[in-house]
């Protein structure tokens, strides 16, 4: 009977992992953050090395080793979106597979694993970060690894777990730098439980393996400091700058709210015990409280729960366990029906929160931005890459355009990160990643030619009552000054530049600033594929 029981739960486990899988790839998306790390390693394959712009050596990605592993695409011509999400599936199931494996052994049961499975495979967010293009489930599924075959190691004691859980640890940490936040709790573990047994042994696979595993670390970084000069990319300039913790606070806090975790609270409370148990449901917690604790401290993000995606599955791990510690049926039932109705209601409804934006929000950004190249590309025509473009949204257009692009958030740009002007805060602060934005004099010394900001896209020129200098100085059409989108470069010059609109096949517009001259745009107005407003 036991036989037919421990089969049956394993049967259950794959069934939920292929319902999981089938679900994730039914709230598939790619964002335009995506298309950051989908320039650079296109222009790796193309031997331009890791570069934004071409010559210029700026760190603007912190996902170096999912990064590298979108060069491929590029060398054997697949489409490189389907690419990335036939990579992140998979990572998604390996990070299922293992979520199981820790929650059963955390509880020495493996309806642990079923619950923990089926807590992950239901929540939307999750679920939806299965894909993105970004490395959110690729790091995720590196962290995953590393502590189960860090769990293997301590109950066979055999070294090349040790080891391999070095390697997977500088995988985690390469692709991620911050995937060290989660990984140290077990880490010091290891160390405690080899310092404890007092064995030669242990101590020399320990050293084994810390050598193994910082060497590729090591080496990354020296490259990094010769390549790019500097230790950390570029984004760290912007990032940990200007942020607030009380916004992390509101994001944490906002997540387990929104998806119904606060339930858990009577489950710990009651069976709390059954936690402090074991070494590794320390560590697990340990790792957990550490990840809220700085993405609190970052300030969160400006994208729908995305940092909350590493540390949910120890999560789930761990609440499994008290979900079977309520023994009576109705506790779990409550539990497990009310997180999934948290979710379910997330996408019903489809709530939006103030300074985060949804993901359905970055998904209908992603197909308007991927016209807005379309736009530009047939306006500008042959030779249109070589204009010079300046754009918030450093992903989608940049890409597609193949155009030099000074990013206005600094993200690509170490000028604009140290020199820009800082943005106007929110009703929640400063997006993380978005505090500073280039100045109108930083535009004009890099001769951009088209001036984006946030892409406007206008319904009909009819309806445009604002002179081009108006237009210029507010970048928003019909809205008083001081409503205007913060990311937008503040216009100086008594004098406007020239208010360009391109057309669309539809009927609407993008509005952009002609600010230094260039052959293509010129010729884009004359042939009238581009229109100066106000002459």
């Amino acid at each position: 009977m036991e036989g037919l029981a421990s089969r049956r739960e394993v049967g259950l486990k794959w069934l939920l992992i292929a319902a999981a899988t089938i679900g994730a790839w039914a709230n598939r998306f790619v964002q335009d953050d995506a298309f950051i790390s989908f320039r650079y390693a296109r222009n790796l394959a193309e031997g331009h090395g890791l570069v934004w712009n071409i010559g210029e050596r700026v760190e603007g990605y912190t996902n170096f080793l999912w990064t590298a592993c979108l060069v491929p695409a590029y060398w054997f011509g697949v489409e490189i979106v389907a690419y990335t999400f036939a990579l992140s599936l998979a990572a998604f199931v390996c990070t299922l597979c293992l979520a199981y494996s820790l929650a059963a052994e955390l509880w020495r049961d493996r309806r642990a694993g079923c619950v923990a499975v089926a807590l992950l495979g239901t929540n939307y967010s999750f679920s939806s970060y299965a894909t993105g293009g970004l490395e959110t489930q690729f790091v995720t599924a590196w962290v995953m690894a590393a502590i189960w075959l860090i769990v293997r190691w301590q109950t066979t004691g055999m070294t090349k777990m040790l080891v391999g859980a070095a390697l997977v640890s500088a995988c985690g940490v390469m692709t991620r730098m911050d995937a060290s936040v989660l990984l140290a709790p077990f880490w010091c573990q290891v160390a405690w439980l080899v310092w404890r047994s007092r064995r030669a042994e242990r101590w020399g696979a320990l050293a084994c393996a810390g050598i193994i595993g910082a060497l590729p670390v090591l080496v990354w970084l020296f490259w990094r400091h010769a390549y790019y000069g500097a230790w950390v990319p570029n984004t760290f300039l912007i990032k940990s700058s200007g942020v607030s913790w009380v916004r992390g606070l509101y994001y944490v806090v906002l997540f387990y709210l929104v998806y119904g975790l606060w339930i858990a609270a009577p489950l710990f409370w009651w069976h709390a015990g059954f936690l402090l148990k074991s070494a590794l449901g320390g560590s697990v917690f340990s790792s957990w409280l550490m990840w809220q604790l700085y993405v609190i401290s970052i300030g969160g993000d400006f994208m729908e729960f995305r940092m909350m995606m590493p540390s949910y599955p120890l999560a789930m791990a761990l609440l499994a366990g008290l979900v079977l510690a309520a023994r009576e049926k109705w506790k779990q039932g409550v539990f497990c029906a009310g997180v999934v109705l948290c979710s379910v209601l997330h996408v019903a409804e489809a709530w939006s929160y103030p300074g985060i934006q949804t993901i359905e929000n970055l998904r209908m950004y992603c197909d308007e931005w991927r016209e807005v190249a379309s736009v530009l590309n047939r306006g500008l025509g042959a030779g249109g890459s070589q204009v010079k473009i300046a754009v918030t949204a450093a992903g989608i257009i940049p890409y597609y355009t193949r155009c030099w692009t000074l990013d206005l958030l600094g993200l690509n740009d170490r000028d604009v990160a140290v020199n820009g002007e800082p943005i106007r805060p929110g009703k929640v602060g400063v997006r993380p990643g978005h505090v500073k934005v280039a100045s109108y004099r930083q535009v004009e010394g890099r001769e951009v030619s088209l001036l984006l900001n946030l892409p406007w896209v206008v319904k009909d020129l009819q309806t445009l009552s604002e002179t081009p200098k108006t237009m210029a100085e507010t970048w928003c059409f019909g809205v008083p000054p001081e409503s205007v989108h913060a990311t937008r470069v503040r216009f100086l010059k008594a004098q406007p530049p020239r208010v360009v609109a391109w057309p669309f096949a539809d009927g609407r517009y993008l509005i952009s600033l002609y600010v230094a001259s260039d052959p293509h745009v010129d010729e884009a107005i004359q042939r009238g594929r581009a229109i100066v407003l106000g002459e």
